[in-house]
């Protein structure tokens, strides 16, 4: 509180969210996540709370298809950067009128951990690449094959919801008991850059460039000739 009162005309904060909604450390991510299609940033005053302050200057943007947290980020503090230049100058002339948050509207995020990319097999492949989307570059989106750290570096959906593959590298016939087992790895035909991962609700998440612990990133083709044996295999959640 000491500090708070030093400054005459208080302490300025950049806020990656359009404020109230997405309070807390990890406004970025959380909106990825909720699957939000537009936010913003906001430049507020600091007061005791944590983002509670009145704000001076909002604007918001579109979340772009395909956007990762990363290049969103950046984008926004661009933005946020632009706001300052703009509105300090009115700030400190008196010519701007806080406005205080509505706090039945507030949203709050919490701080991330490694745990939070842990990739969830029984979730659709849809979740699975918004939680990419979310945590890229940190925690990234990972599993785990035989004990090791697998960590997923380029996935997507299926162009169609059908699809037909094989469960090994021989093309045996799936079993359907492997049609439903979330996390199995799966060759398609005529596609031997890609790795297909059963998830949750009928879907497949596509893989086409991984890492394993203690390895350089590879693509998928390049995995399965050094791992042929993954194929058919269930990575854990």
């Amino acid at each position: 509180p000491e500090m708070l009162d030093v400054p005459r005309h208080g302490f300025l904060n950049i806020h990656p969210s359009l404020l109230p909604r997405y309070r807390g450390p990890s406004p970025v991510p959380s909106a990825i996540l909720d699957g939000a299609g537009e936010t913003g940033v906001s430049l507020m005053l600091l007061d005791r709370g944590w983002d509670t302050g009145p704000v001076l200057a909002q604007e918001s943007t579109k979340i772009l298809p395909g956007e990762r947290a990363d290049s969103l980020t950046s984008r926004l503090f661009s933005m946020g950067a632009r706001l300052l230049t703009e509105h300090a100058p009115r700030w400190t002339a008196r010519r701007i009128s806080p406005q205080t948050q509505d706090a039945a509207l507030a949203t709050h995020t919490a701080k991330l951990t490694r745990e939070d990319g842990r990739a969830d097999w029984r979730e659709s492949s849809a979740m699975l690449c918004r939680r990419f989307r979310a945590y890229t570059p940190w925690p990234g989106l990972y599993t785990q094959w035989r004990g090791k750290r697998l960590r997923l570096l380029d996935v997507s959906e299926p162009a169609s919801s059908a699809v037909t593959s094989t469960s090994g590298p021989m093309g045996a016939s799936e079993s359907v008991e492997d049609k439903k087992t979330p996390g199995i790895v799966k060759v398609l035909p005529g596609m031997p850059d890609v790795l297909a991962v059963q998830a949750g609700e009928g879907t497949h998440l596509l893989v086409r460039q991984l890492q394993l612990e203690g390895r350089r990133p590879q693509s998928a083709a390049e995995f399965l000739r050094g791992y042929p044996d993954i194929a058919g295999e269930r990575l854990d959640s």
